[in-house]
């Protein structure tokens, strides 16, 4: 993950089978966190055989809340594709629609 600021945090997946491990997203987020940043330039995932993979559903709106600036965050989604999180995340639960 890139900020803004141009720092990179690192993180790894725990994946165990009784599902309490976490994302390597959070695991870099929190990163970010303990030094005080909440904007994210570009995130990418990269899985043990060099696929690239998404962020998962709680991943997105983890990045979503921590700082409105993330709607515009670049995030590859395969080799060859990147989007915004906005894209990920076309209707915020937390907007009024009126």
């Amino acid at each position: 993950m890139e900020t803004v600021g141009g720092a990179i945090f690192t993180g790894i997946c725990i994946d165990v089978p009784c599902s309490i491990g976490f994302c390597v997203e959070q695991a870099a987020i929190a990163e970010m966190l303990k030094n005080s940043e909440t904007k994210i330039e570009r995130i990418v995932a990269v899985y043990e055989d060099g696929s690239i993979l998404p962020p998962c559903g709680k991943c997105r709106e983890l990045m979503s809340q921590l700082d409105v600036y993330n709607e515009h965050t670049v995030v590859a989604v395969g080799h060859e594709k990147e989007v915004t999180l906005k894209d990920l995340l076309p209707e915020r639960w937390d907007r009024t629609w009126d």
